[in-house]
């Protein structure tokens, strides 16, 4: 219960009576403060009131202006109404301002004014009244302590006596002015506040009665003015429409004349002398016939070799000026299907403008059909767009990583980033163990990679690889070629931004704990920094990165340990692949994504493969231990699931197989039947190196292969030479490869590594893939003839090194 303040205990002076004033002044010390809070707070209300008022008077103005530039049209038109309503809009709008200003002059008046007076006048005195009277009281006790020490007869004992009367009197007299006012406090504070609020809320509510009272009078000005509204808005758009239309009609006149102009003006063909510069050993510019026909560009040598050469299709190229070599009149040729741009020096200025002009217009020509062709198959097109726009959403992948460069419309899928066209070049000659080159706009690019790369995005990923760029300056989209080059060699394949450096076994490790954890983020971390996901753990089993997701993460995570290294076969030291883990634990997402990447459903024990003698003969008569399938697995476990999707995948596999092993090699035998001329082939890479080995055998091998330094342009006749030997030896394997269609099935599906020929050591030359590859340079062009008559089993034309050509026997 609240103590109360006793007139009667101030003569008696007792410790409750001074507990009670100490507590009262307490509490009128937190009134004050609430009180100032709240005095600020209502000032604040003000400004913002009056700042509104002040913008109310100036949109009334503009209203007003607004009527006034109107009026003359409106008039003209009939439609007063419209006029009325701004009008009449106008001065109810200014009648609430002066009506809010006046109610805000009643607030300061009533409300605030009363608040701080209250606060300055009883609140504040009566803490200095507290503290006077604290004073009076220590000068009391004082004067009573040197009285009662005072001797009896002493000359000083009446005037202390007297000091002591006269500083009790006065502690007396304070004490009772305090009690009075902290009373007066007490009570005044449980109506002085409550009645202003009081009035407060009165005039608030007066004043939106009345604004309420006079906007009103707008509603029949407004209801009388509807229609005339409806028949302006009708007329506005009947007025759009045929200006839409009148513009369309002149637009197509125009762009009619101008493509009539442009058809008269613009040239698809040309041909005529260039100096084209050589990328071989010794760089040099050669004197070359070039020609723009059929929307490509191709040269020949000279009139005793009329094969046309390099010619490339002009869809996906650019022509732009070369101001990098210190020569005149050069520009060259971008295309992502290169290593690098196609550098040519035309004999004046005009002709190089001329050539320009040309290959521009075969792009535009190309582009535009391109275009109508897309407009049949509207749904590609749109899931195209749509793609386009969600990768784009994605942070940082609406500019270039790696320059900036704005709607880049290229991406390395394994990576997650997108780059400009310029940047795809260089993306390219990394190789495919650093980046996966795909363009967004013209290949198929495949739904499943659109949450890997939501994942990911140019944002997240230069965190990482650009960590630590220290003082090393990232190019601009305005730089050249080179410096781009030399940023993304040095960015991805060199790993030069990333920061702290880690051992591979810390890698691997990092990368496994990751995996285990399905951290996905640590997992992209630990792969760019050059983690191998192919790894295989001695204290696991050997099991390696694909093992672990399988068992421990999400599909998305496999797939983005595939983007990496598609060895998704790879056997642990239980010889179980990834494939049998994840039958086993019934994961059935797993097992379709393994499926769809084309995972062996029959494997063969790799520990053979590790003992085998080194006499040929015995390796080769030596019977291969098959392990236990997946879908016997399956059918143990009685995973349902698991054994009708493997049998639609082993289904669909005999199926393609009986299709294309007959149809390929008929297809090769009929190309080289049909071969005179010289082409640039390589064999695949299954195949390849018995062929050297066994061309190189022979005393002819000189004969049948040619030295040659990498072009920047490729060969694309589809006419291939290849000795008569090797075309009798397609000629018996095809009755082989015919007659076996069922054991090359089961062949193929036991090992990779066997050819449709026969066991690995024994590949049929029906094995070799005709399409065009382009490899890159050799380093040396001595490195041939050092190696011409090595029997060793390493090539030294390996693919990645050495162009070949295959020319018919004499």
């Amino acid at each position: 219960m609240q103590r109360q303040v006793d007139f009667d205990e101030i003569l008696e002076d007792s410790p409750m009576f001074s507990s009670k004033l100490k507590i009262e002044t307490q509490k009128n010390k937190k009134l004050k403060s609430t009180l100032k809070n709240m005095n600020k707070i209502a000032n604040q209300y003000i400004k913002a009131a009056e700042s509104l008022s002040e913008i109310g008077k100036k949109l009334s103005a503009s209203i007003v202006e607004y009527n006034k530039q109107i009026f003359d049209v409106t008039e003209k038109d009939g439609q007063d109404s419209i006029n009325q309503v701004l009008s009449t809009f106008s001065n109810n709008f200014s009648g609430v301002n002066e009506a809010r200003r006046l109610n805000f002059n009643f607030i300061k008046t009533n409300l605030i004014g009363p608040l701080k007076k209250f606060i300055d006048e009883e609140l504040k005195q009566s803490k200095l009244q507290y503290k006077k009277l604290l004073k009076m009281k220590s000068e009391r006790n004082s004067a009573f302590n040197k009285h009662l020490n005072t001797p009896p007869n002493s000359k000083n004992s009446s005037k202390t006596e007297t000091a002591f009367l006269n500083a009790e009197e006065s502690y007396v007299v304070g004490c009772l002015d305090l009690a009075s006012k902290l009373v007066r406090i007490r009570e005044k504070k449980k109506f002085e506040f409550v009645d202003r609020m009081k009035d407060f809320l009165q005039s608030q509510s007066d004043f939106y009665f009345f604004a309420n009272s006079v906007l009103e009078k707008n509603t029949i000005a407004i209801n009388k003015a509807n229609d005339q509204l409806n028949e302006v808005k009708l007329y506005y758009q009947d007025l759009t429409n045929q200006q839409e239309e009148h513009k369309i009609k002149i637009y197509k006149m125009l762009l009619k004349k101008r493509q009539e102009k442009e058809k008269s003006r613009k040239t698809l063909d040309k041909s005529g002398y260039l100096r084209m510069k050589t990328g071989g050993v010794v760089k040099d510019w050669e004197k070359r016939f070039f020609r723009i026909q059929d929307n490509s560009i191709w040269y020949v040598k000279n009139s005793k070799d009329m094969t046309r050469r390099g010619e490339i299709n002009l869809l996906l190229c650019t022509v732009k000026l070369n101001y990098e070599l210190n020569k005149i009149n050069c520009f060259q040729i971008v295309t992502p299907n290169l290593e690098s741009s196609i550098i040519l020096q035309a004999p004046n200025s005009e002709e190089m403008r001329s050539w320009m002009e040309v290959i521009s217009n075969n792009i535009e020509l190309l582009l535009n059909q391109q275009m109508s062709d897309k407009k049949t198959d509207l749904s590609g097109t749109e899931k195209a767009k749509k793609t386009l726009e969600i990768i784009y959403k994605i942070p940082g992948n609406d500019k270039c990583a790696d320059c900036g460069e704005s709607e880049p419309d290229w991406c390395a899928i394994n990576l997650g980033v997108t780059f400009c066209i310029d940047c795809s070049g260089t993306h390219r000659n990394l190789g495919v163990q650093f980046s996966k080159v795909r363009s967004l706009t013209l290949d198929d690019f495949e739904d499943e990679l659109i949450p890997l790369f939501e994942k990911l995005g140019n944002e997240k990923v230069n965190k990482i690889l650009e960590a630590q760029t220290n003082e090393t300056r990232k190019p601009s989209y305005r730089d050249d070629l080179i410096c781009k080059s030399q940023w993304v060699t040095a960015k991805y394949k060199l790993k030069a931004f990333i920061g702290e450096k880690y051992d591979q076994e810390t890698l691997n490790n990092n990368l496994h704990n990751s995996v285990r954890e399905n951290d996905f983020d640590e997992i992209y971390r630990w792969l760019v920094c050059g983690a191998n996901p192919i790894y295989k753990n001695p204290k696991l089993n050997g099991q390696t990165a694909y093992h672990l997701a399988v068992q421990f993460a999400d599909p998305l995570i496999l797939l983005l340990l595939i983007q990496f290294n598609s060895k998704i076969d790879i056997l642990d030291f239980n010889n179980k692949s990834p494939l049998h883990l994840a039958v086993e634990k019934n994961r059935i997402e797993m097992v379709e994504l393994l499926l769809q990447k084309n995972a062996k459903l029959v494997f063969i024990n790799e520990n053979n493969d590790n003992n085998v003698n080194k006499n040929k003969e015995e390796n080769e008569n030596k019977e291969e231990e098959v392990i236990e399938d997946p879908l016997t697995i399956a059918k143990n476990l009685g995973n349902e699931e698991c054994i009708q999707l493997i049998e639609k995948y082993l289904n669909e596999r005999n199926k393609s197989n009986d299709n294309n092993s007959i149809s390929e090699n008929n297809k090769i035998i009929e190309q080289n039947e049909n071969d005179d001329d010289d082409s640039w082939v390589l064999p695949n890479s299954s195949s390849f190196e018995n062929l050297q080995k066994e061309n190189f055998d022979n005393n002819e091998s000189k004969n049948k292969f040619q030295k040659t330094s990498v072009n920047y342009f490729i060969d694309n006749d589809n006419k291939n030479d290849i000795n008569s030997e090797n075309s009798s030896k397609i000629k018996n394997n095809e009755t082989n490869s015919t007659s076996n269609v069922n054991s090359q099935q089961n062949a193929s599906l036991k090992n990779d590594k066997l050819g449709q020929g026969g066991k690995s050591g024994k590949r049929g030359l029906h094995n070799i893939s005709l399409s065009k590859i382009r490899f890159p340079r050799r380093k040396s062009s001595n490195s041939l003839n050092s190696k011409n008559n090595s029997t060793s089993s390493k090539s030294p034309f390996s693919p990645r090194k050495l162009s070949m050509k295959f020319k018919k026997k004499k």
